[in-house]
């Protein structure tokens, strides 16, 4: 339910920002936490995710949104993650 690599983590929903990346509870993974994207972490993990529609792929501190609806708005977006940078791609 989780992948890691360094300091990125991909999950499909959020998790709960005043926990441990590997004590989350596995409705946090999939259905998201209240405080997920109004509270930053404070461990220095990046979470990327999906489960919220935004209409723009985003970046803020911590946190990197990729869902744009693509089942519904035609909209597929993908992140391109590097040492310090984020790019996204998005089709349709």
């Amino acid at each position: 339910m989780i992948w890691r690599s360094g300091n990125v983590l991909a999950v499909h929903a959020g998790l709960d920002p005043e926990c441990p990346w590997d004590a989350q509870q596995d409705a946090h993974l999939i259905w998201g936490h209240p405080r997920f994207g109004h509270r930053p972490r404070r461990d220095g993990l990046w979470v990327v995710h999906g489960h919220v529609v935004q209409p723009e792929p985003l970046c803020r501190p911590g946190r990197i949104a990729i869902d744009t609806g693509a089942w519904f708005t035609g909209r597929l977006s993908a992140a391109r993650i590097g040492a310090g940078t984020v790019e996204f791609v998005t089709k349709g």
